[in-house]
């Protein structure tokens, strides 16, 4: 074991555990009882850090978002790069996301569903710099190098093509893929090249 490990708090640990039974399970089906199992604790001890399931679940939501989404999203905002550029380091990250993290886009839609209200208020706390985006993007159609476009058409486009063959797996591990986890990953990992050339050949002036 490194010199430098640090064996976590009791409340890094109830973090951890509660993300994982909650990316497992979605918030309706978990409880604090397998949290509590979950993180090896009593569910007395758990109650002691943590009151609610929904005290918990805000902290671990914006955990996922303020470490896994956020931080890239802002490098590629704030990065002075071509929108087609920010557009293709966008589905290479977030491909490499889903493919790392492959409960995450699943639990948020499952959420967005159950319950909007707290996911639309995190995401509005995270101070992304839309303006700058939408600026940029208006000088570039202005000069020529990208066709007008609505961003809200851009999110959904990207979004769809990447979540939805996700979301689908079972399907495609059924009837195309022959059950073959590999041949599903390369697949997946082609997407990143196949939904930048449609998007690329829909703005490209």
């Amino acid at each position: 074991m490194s010199k430098n490990y640090k064996e976590p708090t009791t409340e890094e640990s109830i973090i951890n555990a509660a993300e994982e039974v909650f990316l497992t399970n979605g918030v309706t089906r978990t409880t604090m009882s397998m949290i509590a199992t979950q993180a090896k604790i009593s569910r007395t001890s758990l109650n002691y850090y943590y009151r609610s399931k929904e005290q918990l679940f805000n902290i671990v939501f914006s955990r996922i978002i303020g470490s896994k989404i956020i931080p890239s999203l802002t490098n590629l905002i704030e990065s002075e790069i071509t929108i087609l550029e920010k557009i293709k380091n966008f589905i290479d990250e977030y491909i490499d996301l889903v493919i790392s993290n492959p409960s995450i886009p699943v639990f948020l839609i499952m959420e967005l569903q159950r319950e909007p209200g707290p996911i639309i208020e995190i995401f509005g706390q995270m101070n992304l710099n839309i303006k700058k985006l939408k600026n940029q993007i208006d000088h570039e159609i202005k000069t020529g190098l990208i066709k007008q476009f609505n961003l809200e058409d851009l999110y959904t486009n990207v979004m769809g093509m990447s979540i939805f063959p996700l979301l689908s797996k079972p399907v495609l591990m059924e009837h195309i893929f022959n059950k073959k986890d590999d041949e599903f990953l390369d697949f997946f990992e082609n997407r990143k090249r196949v939904i930048y050339m449609v998007i690329e050949k829909w703005l490209k002036a």
